[in-house]
């Protein structure tokens, strides 16, 4: 190393000579002129070969000869009774009677050759063995788990194959078998409604209010004649009245404008409430959501003639020919009937429908509701039983003679 290329005696005086060995008592490296004045000494210094000394520390070579307890003396005995160096402050402290004391220079004699210095280069030439074989083998287990990990990815990629095919294949099989079904069942009621309504298409008349404009957009069963009732509002619900009326409520509005289903034009207003929305209408019968948590029933010139509150607030509506009022209600699950009696009940409750909105009544008292959530439809029977109708409609109403049509209004020409 640099810092022990020059003599550190020369150093001091302002030389800078290079040093040819290392003075073990002075604990520093010396020229050969310094080393000839050191041997003079009593006792003379003892000199390591400066080029057996170059590959260790400074640092090293100063703690091979200061004393472990003593660091400002120097090691110059060895107690054979303890096998420890000693300083002279370590001799006179503690090993007064120990005996033979000899100096480090006659104990170092020898050492080297000695049985411990060879039982211990034995040692690491062991432990150098050891580490060797542990390097080979962690070299080996690398290559080893790096072919292992190779060929686990080899026989995930084998395996994963063939799954997928057969996943493929169930698929393929189910989404068949579900085409099927859904063919059969989509003919089933298709047919159902062709035998019921055959002679009935061309005398039926759709009507559907569009929530987002101000129309009412009119057609015949099968779609075609297609017509639209312009309105100063957006409509929100709309029921027949009888062949050749319609009426409409709005969200924000306290009235139900009377449209006119032979010309399509609209007609008076009756004012009922501070807000209709929800209507429906039977035999003449009209029922209004006409304010918040309450249902009236009123005439054609909007005389209230009973008015029954609610534990909710309406908001789809159908009326029985007993004139049984059955509703949805706003942020609500349950379906409610209020009979005759005028007491509101609980109809059918089920955690599986959600977000309700429109509702019907057929001649046997079916009931039917749209799920906004599931996007279905479900037939309700007087015992709590449910039945799927549809799963794509999310409207449905029927006329009190039980024919029956997807969506808001009907009525025969």
């Amino acid at each position: 190393m640099s810092d022990r290329a020059l003599c550190a005696g020369c150093q001091r005086d302002g030389d800078n000579t290079s040093a040819g060995s290392w003075c073990s008592d002075c604990g520093e490296l010396v020229c050969n002129a310094c080393a000839k004045f050191h041997k003079q000494l009593s006792p003379p210094h003892t000199f390591v070969p400066n080029d057996q000394v170059q590959n260790l520390s400074s640092t090293l070579l100063e703690l091979c000869i200061k004393c472990e307890y003593h660091p400002g003396q120097k090691i110059v005995f060895f107690c054979s009774q303890h096998d420890c160096v000693l300083c002279d402050s370590c001799m006179s402290e503690s090993h007064k009677s120990c005996k033979p004391i000899i100096s480090i220079e006659k104990a170092a004699k020898g050492v080297k050759n000695g049985a411990a210095v060879f039982d211990l280069e034995s040692r690491m030439e062991n432990l150098c063995q050891v580490v060797q074989n542990t390097l080979g083998d962690q070299i080996r287990y690398k290559e080893k788990f790096q072919g292992n990990k190779k060929e686990i990815g080899t026989t995930i990629t084998e395996m994963k194959t063939p799954v997928i095919e057969h996943i493929h294949k169930l698929e393929e099989t189910i989404i068949k078998d579900l085409d099927q079904k859904y063919t059969e069942h989509e003919d089933t009621f298709i047919k159902d409604l062709d035998k019921k309504y055959t002679e009935h298409e061309d005398t039926f008349l759709l009507l559907l209010p569009n929530y987002n404009d101000d129309k009412i957009h009119v057609c015949l069963l099968d779609g075609s004649n297609s017509r639209s009732i312009q309105l100063s509002y957006n409509p929100h619900a709309v029921s027949i009245y009888d062949s050749k009326q319609a009426l409409v409520t709005s969200n924000h509005r306290g009235f139900i404008e009377i449209v006119d289903l032979e010309n399509l034009k609209t007609g008076k207003n009756i004012q009922v409430g501070l807000e209709c929305k929800g209507i429906t209408s039977v035999s003449g019968n009209i029922c209004v959501r006409g304010s918040f948590s309450s249902l009236s029933m009123v005439d054609i010139d909007g005389i209230e003639l009973t008015k029954t509150s609610t534990t909710s607030d309406p908001l789809c509506l159908s009326l029985n020919k007993a004139n049984e009022i059955y509703f949805t209600a706003v942020f609500d699950d349950n379906v409610y009937v209020i009979k005759s009696d005028g007491i509101e009940h609980v109809f059918y409750n089920n955690p599986g429908l959600k977000d309700l909105y429109g509702i019907a009544v057929d001649d046997n008292n079916d009931v039917y509701v749209a799920d906004r959530k599931s996007t279905a439809i479900y037939r309700i029977s007087q015992d709590g039983q449910k039945q799927d109708i549809d799963d794509y409609l999310h409207e449905v109403v029927f006329k009190n003679d039980n024919q029956i049509l997807d969506f808001v209004s009907l009525q025969t020409s």
